[in-house]
């Protein structure tokens, strides 16, 4: 059972440090596309974060330009961002809860290699984190795209005449591209993505701290079962 223990532990630590992790990192961007980088020899990469930031990055053969503007700015009028904003705080408040919930459980598991018969309420705990974890990243998928719609624009830095356009109306899922044929490349190049778009390591790290945490307490089943 000890070595079951240790098992448990380990990934119901992982979890932790992958979600606490998740919550700082970007969870959706947007950028040229690895086409389109070749071609033009630089970068514009925009990045959105739970807590209701957007960075954008520019990167030329001699330059680098980034900035962090708060999520209005990227609206002519600060209401068309409720919608995109409410989006962030849901799938924020279900990421903190599902921390809370996998800290109990590591809480109850620590207490268990002491002698406390509390496997079965971290099992359970195990089960409803998985859940709380697994429903940020599905909620930000259904969600962002309609809510994005409603921005003005979707990079606070300023794309170059020559680049192929790119309208937040043109977000019609949470993954996506926009070929290259209105843009000014080579005639190699045109039909080509230009501009791409999806999840981000947020969104992987709390998926993955999900499954790490539903393993997890499927082993705590297993190790339960096993001893009766």
């Amino acid at each position: 059972m000890e070595k079951n223990w240790i098992t448990i532990l380990s990934l119901t630590l992982i979890a932790i440090i992958f979600c606490i992790a998740a919550l700082f990192m970007p969870w959706w961007s947007i950028s040229a596309s690895p086409e389109a980088k070749i071609v033009l020899n630089s970068n514009l990469k925009t990045d959105y974060n739970l807590f209701q930031t957007v960075t954008g990055t520019k990167m030329t053969t001699n330059n680098t330009e980034s900035v962090t503007v708060p999520l209005w700015n990227l609206t002519e009028k600060p209401e068309n961002s409720a919608p995109l904003s409410s989006a962030l705080s849901v799938t924020l408040t279900l990421a903190v809860a599902g921390v809370g919930v996998s800290s109990l459980m590591m809480g109850m598991l620590v207490l268990s290699y002491f002698g406390k018969p509390l496997l079965r309420y971290a099992m359970w705990a195990g089960f409803i984190a998985a859940i709380l974890l697994l429903l940020p990243p599905v909620s930000l998928t259904t969600t962002l795209p309609p809510a994005i719609s409603k921005l003005s624009k979707l990079t606070p830095l300023d794309i170059p005449s020559t680049w192929a356009s790119i309208n937040p109306r043109d977000i019609s899922g949470f993954w996506g591209a926009v070929k290259s044929a209105s843009a000014d490349f080579p005639s190699w190049a045109k039909g080509e993505n230009f501009w791409i778009w999806g999840a981000e390591s947020g969104w992987y790290l709390a998926f993955t701290a999900a499954l790490l945490i539903a393993l997890a307490s499927l082993l705590i089943r297993y190790a339960t079962v096993k001893k009766k």
